[in-house]
C-alpha cells in the first residue's frame, strides 16, 4: 500500500473482501504511466475478469491451467501469479499480433511459467501440434529452460481451463453504448457455434474431475446458457 500512496497521493478505495490483492483506484491518473506499473508491481483489469479467474476458476499453487482466447494476457498473468512458479499455464490465442501484446505483458510482470501458443481453439486437436512446436521454437515459450521439451500426450493434462470466448459484448453496453446497435443475428449465431466448438475441443484436455470456466462479456442467452445446454 505504501508504494501506491506515493504515486496517487492517497490510498485507493478497497473494492471488497471477495478477492485478495485487489484494489479499486478512484484517481483519474493513467496507471500505465506510473512507476509501479512499469516495474510490474500492478496490473489493470476490470472486476469481472478478476472474479472469473480468482473466484470461479480459482487456480491453486502447482496446478496446470489452460487459458483459451488469452491475449492480450490480463487473465493469463493473474492465473500465473496464483499458481506460482510451481504451476504451469498454457496461453492460447489465434492472433499473433495480440500474442505479442501478451508476451510484452508477461515480460513487464516478470512472469516465466507460461507457455504461449498461436492456435485456433475452434479446431479439433488445436493443442496437439502446437505443443510439438515448442520443441523447436523456444521463442514461442516463456517457461523454465528445463521444461521446453514439449508434451507428448496432453489428453486430460490440465487441472483447469478458462475459455474467454469471443462474443457480441452486450455486457459492455455501459462502456460501449453502440454495442446494442451494431450486432447482426447471423454473427451472434456464428459466435455461439464457435464457443460450442471451443468447449468441445477443450474438454479432451481437461483431467477427470477438473474444472472448465466458460466466460463471456455478453448477456445474450444464445451465447451463454444455450452453449452450455448443447
Amino acid at each position: 500500500m505504501d508504494v501506491i500512496s506515493v504515486d496517487f497521493g492517497q490510498l485507493p478505495t478497497g473494492i471488497s473482501g471477495m478477492l485478495d490483492g485487489i484494489i479499486e483506484v478512484s484517481s483519474v491518473q493513467d496507471i500505465t504511466k506510473t512507476e509501479i506499473y512499469r516495474k510490474g508491481l500492478v496490473s489493470v483489469q476490470d472486476f469481472s475478469s478478476q472474479v472469473a479467474v480468482s473466484y470461479f476458476l480459482n487456480p491453486q499453487e502447482g496446478e496446470k491451467v489452460l487459458d483459451v482466447c488469452a491475449a492480450p494476457g490480463g487473465k493469463t498473468a493473474y492465473i500465473a501469479e496464483l499458481v506460482k512458479n510451481e504451476g504451469e499455464v498454457v496461453s492460447v490465442d489465434i492472433s499473433k499480433t495480440r500474442l505479442e501484446m501478451l508476451k510484452d505483458n508477461l515480460s513487464r510482470l516478470n512472469i516465466r511459467n507460461v507457455r504461449i501458443i498461436e492456435a485456433d481453439a475452434a479446431k479439433p486437436g488445436f493443442l496437439d501440434k502446437s505443443m510439438d512446436i515448442l520443441i523447436t521454437k523456444g521463442s514461442e515459450c516463456r517457461t523454465k529452460a528445463s521444461d521446453k521439451k514439449g508434451l507428448k500426450n496432453i489428453t486430460g493434462y490440465f487441472d483447469k481451463i478458462l475459455i474467454d470466448a469471443p462474443c457480441s459484448a452486450f455486457g459492455t453496453i455501459s462502456k460501449n453504448p453502440d454495442a446494442k446497435y451494431n450486432k447482426v443475428m447471423g454473427n451472434i449465431i456464428r459466435l455461439s457455434n464457435m464457443s460450442y466448438r471451443m468447449m468441445v475441443n477443450c474438454d479432451r484436455y481437461l483431467k477427470v474431475g477438473g474444472k472448465l470456466v466458460f466466460y463471456t462479456c455478453t448477456l445474450s442467452p444464445i451465447e451463454n446458457q444455450q452453449v452450455i445446454d448443447r
